[in-house]
């Protein structure tokens, strides 16, 4: 028990120090210079936009990091597992691009009705 408790802490720190960073450098000084209207009337949007942003993180972490060391652990993999693993790496990596494109889009959706 004790190995899963610091495992969480040593993954859960930086996950969280990562999240706080991308709030203090991008999501805040955007608040602040979209003006009070902005914050008042498209706060759904901007939470939208920064949890689609936010969420390519844990994503990576917990889907697509343990097929990126499978695919890279020492030992062969037969071609049958080999494409299975890309194939998902692949669609997984579809949707973290989506994701990153889907919190711009909601940003501009929130300048735009202000």
């Amino acid at each position: 028990m004790t190995g899963v408790l610091t495992t969480a802490a040593v993954l859960g720190a930086p996950l969280f120090t990562s999240w706080a960073l991308y709030i203090t450098l991008v999501e805040h000084p955007a608040r602040l210079d979209s003006g009070a209207a902005a914050a008042l009337t498209s706060r759904w949007t901007w939470l939208t936009g920064a949890l689609a942003v936010g969420s390519v993180i844990p994503l990576t972490l917990l889907a697509i990091r343990p097929i990126t060391r499978r695919l890279l652990a020492p030992g062969r993999l037969d071609d049958d597992e080999t494409i299975r693993l890309l194939r998902r790496w692949g669609r997984l990596h579809a949707v973290r691009t989506a994701l990153g494109a889907a919190g711009p889009l909601a940003f501009l959706r929130a300048l735009a009705a202000r």
